[in-house]
């Protein structure tokens, strides 16, 4: 409910149970954000797979429903296998921040003026599942939590990586009110949330479907 922002808003959202996830409806639409999803059943995991390979874009916000089951589950099927999602953390005071580490990433270009940018690195953090990524691995991190400034990192906190056609990013706390205050700064969690999300559609000029003989038009920037 976080992007429902009703009628003339440039995302138009529709809420599902994960395990109503079908290859049909999800033909219809770009991006599937999957928030503290809980169990996923095969129907829905091989209808995001199919998803993925023609190029939409998921979401994976990490919550206090997500197991370990539901975690090698997408793992494996939703993802290359370099992001690592460590067991839950956590922190009293000081509480876990967020640290960019990522200034261009397109979902931080709301944070690129100084004034706006402890709207984001200021919220605190209770509860996560922290990431790593895989020595060697090409997945980008984009945010990383940190108790203390100049301590080392506590996780990453937001992971992007490539899968076939198509993107994953990986969240890992959900705005939940007994793991954070996102909640509390929507100026912050909506300009990531939709920021991202954008990101995370399909680029313009590129169908995310074509059907078996019909032509492929591609628009692009410049001459090849």
């Amino acid at each position: 409910h976080y992007v429902d922002l009703g009628e003339g808003a440039p995302l138009r959202p529709r809420l599902v149970l994960p395990t109503a996830l079908e290859a049909r409806m999800l033909a219809e639409v770009e991006i599937v954000v999957l928030a503290d999803p809980g169990s996923l059943g095969a129907v829905a995991v091989d209808s995001l797979f199919v998803f993925l390979a023609r190029g939409g874009g998921v979401l994976i916000a990490l919550g206090p429903r997500t197991g370990e089951d539901e975690l090698a589950t997408l793992r494996q099927t939703l993802g290359r296998g370099e992001v690592l999602v460590e067991a839950p953390r956590h922190a009293e005071e000081p509480f876990a921040r967020l640290a960019i580490r990522d200034e261009i990433h397109p979902a931080l270009r709301f944070f690129l003026e100084p004034r706006w940018r402890p709207l984001l690195t200021e919220i605190p953090f209770r509860e996560w599942r922290p990431l790593r990524v895989a020595e060697g691995a090409a997945a980008r991190v984009v945010l990383a939590f940190q108790r203390e400034e100049g301590i080392a990192d506590e996780g990453a906190a937001l992971v992007e990586e490539r899968y076939g056609a198509g993107v994953v990013a990986w969240l890992a706390a959900a705005p939940h009110s007994t793991w954070n205050r996102m909640e509390e700064v929507p100026g912050a969690t909506l300009a990531l949330l939709y920021d991202l999300l954008f990101h995370l559609a399909p680029a313009a000029g590129f169908a995310p479907a074509t059907e078996v003989g019909e032509p492929l038009v591609i628009s692009l920037p410049g001459t090849p």
